[in-house]
């Protein structure tokens, strides 16, 4: 990722999955300056790019700087379709500080929006699970000769 990001500085998804990359390492703690120069990259050339604020936010709370952590994870809610993890991470956030109502109010939306992200999906399964049976009833069977 990172010679792709020198390919490419360009490319707001390429300083994000680098800076994700550089995360999932065995001790990331050691890249935290680096992932957090890569995400506002990635934010600069996209400032529409929900996951980075995500991730930034991530970074912020690992830090336990939580004024930037809630900043982020509210411009990820904003940005984001259906962002049940800025939610679920905001409240985590709130519950380090000891504001166990808003808390509360942000794990409450995590699960409303998990539902829905549940419900949409089996939604869209039973539509293709339907495609499929209405192409199978609608194409000749093999020992049927054409007409």
């Amino acid at each position: 990722f990172a010679r792709f990001v020198h390919l490419h500085p360009e490319i707001a998804l390429a300083h994000y999955y680098y800076a994700v990359a550089l995360g999932k390492q065995e001790s990331p703690s050691g890249n935290l300056a680096v992932m957090e120069s890569e995400l506002k990259r990635a934010i600069e050339l996209d400032p529409q790019l929900g996951g980075a604020f995500l991730e930034l936010g991530i970074l912020y709370s690992r830090r336990k700087d939580y004024p930037e952590a809630i900043s982020a994870f509210h411009k990820a809610i904003e940005i984001t379709p259906l962002p049940a993890e800025a939610h679920y991470r905001l409240g985590q956030v709130y519950g380090h500080m000891g504001e166990a109502e808003k808390a509360s109010k942000e794990i409450e939306l995590f699960k409303q929006i998990s539902e829905q992200k549940k419900s949409d999906a089996d939604r869209e399964r039973h539509k293709i699970q339907q495609f499929v049976y209405t192409l199978r009833s609608a194409s000749p069977s093999p020992s049927t000769p054409p007409h």
